[in-house]
């Protein structure tokens, strides 16, 4: 499901399965599901997402407590 061709499903998956899959999904086509991931994403792996080309993804990583 995390490569469904639907972007919603893989919106549903991202909002719902364990923190250590999501990172298949940090570098998603839809910018909606990549935002879920940089709010559910470990801290760690936020560095590899700060230059995401949209906007509101890089607002979610910025809004993370440090």
């Amino acid at each position: 499901m995390i490569s469904d061709q639907d972007y919603y499903v893989r919106l549903v998956v991202a909002g719902r399965i364990a923190r250590a899959l999501l990172g298949r999904l940090m570098s998603d086509d839809e910018p909606e599901v990549r935002r879920v991931v940089a709010i559910r994403v470990p801290n760690e792996w936020l560095l590899g997402m700060v230059n995401d080309p949209d906007g509101t993804v890089r607002l979610e990583i910025a809004r993370r407590p440090s």
